[in-house]
């Protein structure tokens, strides 16, 4: 695709910058699954280097590096002065290089004296919706004729990369239409009336997009590719599971006020711990340890609602922590107590501690680590709602520390049939 535009307004585009962002790469620590990749790449073709370059409007910043000399290897990024990769995302084209010094398209580039660049092949790496984020390249010391076989090598490798990215993507997305249908409930809860035919729907059509996307999710755990790449297969399975979360959720909202017979809110509060803490996605440098009975913990929670509230604790610790996050269940008599602990900033004091769980409060926000203020607030009324309580304050690793105490269910005796003798 040869692109007019000149090279500025491509790489400004706001459509661009946004999907760019969208990935969560950017800035992030390196990605063990796309090392795989650049490794491969390095090996397979016998280039030195090999990167996935994202290229965002004043730079590139590489996901992933091998071979890259210093200081620009622990930088990991450079100016786009120093940036083949820069041509790739203006032309939306391969970029295919054999000697920099003579080639009038990168001549000047400062890569070539500053790096030792001089023969260099990039893919461009191009999201769904047609934006190209970087490039996927090799790069040599000397000059060099790609063979045909060794582009090929590339762009089958750069397709996979882009299968990877485009997973984070729609992840990321999964995750925000959640966090819009956890506004849409708060809002039920708020009014605490029957919803109006125009709200209710809305909620019936939220079935038809979740419903599409549950759909081709299913398709893409069964695809070929995906029994290729392992870490992609977990990362569908993760989005499998909150696919089906999201589907429940919406069930629920479109039962709100509508007479039904009443049923056991029950769920095992072992069991779903286990399972979140597995499905949530951790960022690199950071361990969830998950210490929890071997036996089911029954509580009086719903499963859409207990799995709720551990995603919004595990969600806030996880941004929070430096490195570590404890999650703990255990019962006392006829309570079950979570605790999901972790090393970061902590709470200021014993005021915030008691206010956190209100709706709108936000601390850290000048740190970059703040929510939208409404995930604690929602697991309280949850939580309060089955009979239970919240408490927050500091722990040992040195941040805060969030417990939730519930009810234990009762456990229904199971009365033996007594056959009548005549």
């Amino acid at each position: 695709m040869t692109n007019n535009r000149s090279t500025l307004e491509v790489l400004h585009d706001a459509k661009r910058l946004a999907a760019l962002a969208e990935t969560g790469l950017l800035d992030a620590l390196p990605q063990a699954s796309l090392d795989r990749f650049t490794r491969i790449a390095s090996r397979s073709i016998g280039a030195p280097v090999a990167l996935v370059s994202l290229v965002d409007d004043r730079r590139q910043f590489f996901s992933s590096l091998v071979g890259l000399p210093e200081p620009w290897a622990t930088a990991r990024e450079t100016p786009l002065s120093h940036s083949f990769c820069k041509h790739v995302v203006a032309s939306g084209d391969a970029l295919i290089v054999e000697d920099a010094r003579t080639d009038e398209r990168v001549l000047g580039n400062l890569a070539i004296p500053d790096l030792g660049v001089l023969a260099y092949a990039g893919q461009p790496i191009r999201t769904g919706d047609d934006h190209v984020l970087g490039s996927f390249c090799v790069v040599d010391s000397r000059p060099r004729v790609w063979t045909e076989r060794e582009l090929e090598i590339l762009t089958d490798l750069r397709d996979a990369v882009i299968a990877e990215i485009e997973l984070r993507r729609q992840a990321a997305r999964h995750e925000r239409s959640e966090e819009a249908l956890g506004r849409v409930n708060l809002a039920i809860l708020e009014t605490n009336s029957a919803l109006k035919l125009s709200t209710r729907q809305t909620i019936h059509d939220l079935r038809s997009p979740l419903s599409v996307i549950s759909q081709g999710v299913e398709l893409l755990r069964h695809h070929v590719a995906v029994r290729q790449f392992p870490e992609m297969g977990r990362t569908l399975e993760r989005v499998h599971r909150n696919t089906a979360h999201a589907v429940a959720l919406v069930a629920d909202l479109e039962a709100a006020g509508q007479p039904r017979a009443p049923e056991a809110a029950t769920s095992d509060l072992a069991a779903l711990t286990r399972d979140v803490a597995h499905d949530l996605h951790t960022p690199p440098g950071r361990t969830v340890r998950v210490t929890v009975p071997p036996a089911a913990v029954p509580v009086a929670l719903a499963g859409a609602e207990a799995r709720r509230c551990l995603e919004n604790l595990l969600t806030n610790a996880l941004r929070f922590a430096r490195s570590t996050v404890d999650v703990t269940l255990h019962s006392l008599g006829s309570e079950a107590h979570l605790a999901v602990a972790d090393d970061g900033p902590g709470l200021p004091d014993e005021r915030a501690c008691a206010q956190v769980w209100d709706r709108g409060v936000r601390l850290h926000v000048a740190e970059g680590l703040s929510g939208s203020g409404l995930g604690l607030s929602i697991v309280r009324e949850i939580v309060e709602r089955a009979g239970g309580r919240v408490t927050a304050g500091s722990c040992s690793l040195g941040g805060a520390k969030f417990t939730l105490i519930v009810p234990v269910a009762p456990v229904v005796p199971v009365v033996p049939v007594v056959p009548v003798v005549p």
